[in-house]
């Protein structure tokens, strides 16, 4: 039996592991923010926004992969809408149990499905707002989008294989969502300024 989590061979190993994931995540931010700077040349607005984007992008899979604890059963929904339709439900029978011995445990799961519901609209909000003033092809909301959809499906993947999360096309949809609503933003704000 060991005596403390640190002493566990499991968790000495994932430390490690995570130690050396985000060193190499960091030499990859230096290196791509040298080539950027490379490329982008004098203007400081792009490489700013560049450079965001990049951070932005490593905590993105810091969170969703990097800090997950690992999963015993990988579980697959390939079933749009029913996870949220499951969530909706679950919020609404919350709201009556408000009374009595329920409350906290219904209190809670409902927080953790809005925690989810919001979380996950807004992951990609920042990618759907920054990729726009980087590169002319994203001008097009069909082209963000698809680009959100891909960002999402290899979040997904990455925690199906790695063991770090479930494979659920409910995150794909409302990430995609929140990526959308960031070029909304991103279109809205290009407007006011020019």
């Amino acid at each position: 039996m060991s005596r403390g989590w640190l002493n566990d061979r499991r968790w000495s190993l994932i430390l490690i592991i995570g130690v050396l994931i985000t060193i190499a995540a960091e030499a990859v931010l230096i290196l791509l923010l040298r080539s950027l700077i490379k490329a982008c040349g004098r203007n400081r607005l792009r490489i700013i926004v560049a450079s965001i984007l990049a951070v932005y992008l490593v905590g993105v899979f810091v969170v969703t992969i990097g800090i997950r604890g690992t999963e015993d059963g990988s579980m697959i929904n390939l079933i749009p809408f029913y996870g949220l339709f499951k969530m909706v439900k679950q919020v609404i029978y919350s709201s009556y149990a408000w009374h009595g011995w329920r409350f906290y445990r219904e209190f809670k799961y409902m927080s953790l499905s809005l925690r989810n519901l919001f979380g996950n609209v807004l992951l990609l909000v920042p990618l759907g707002c920054l990729v726009p003033l980087l590169m002319k092809r994203f001008d097009r909301w069909r082209n963000t989008v698809f680009l959100g959809v891909a960002v999402s499906l290899l979040i997904e993947v990455t925690q199906l294989i790695t063991c770090r999360g479930c494979f659920d096309i409910d995150d794909v949809i409302l990430n995609s969502a929140g990526c959308w609503i960031g070029w909304l933003c991103c279109q809205r704000w290009l407007k006011e300024t020019t």
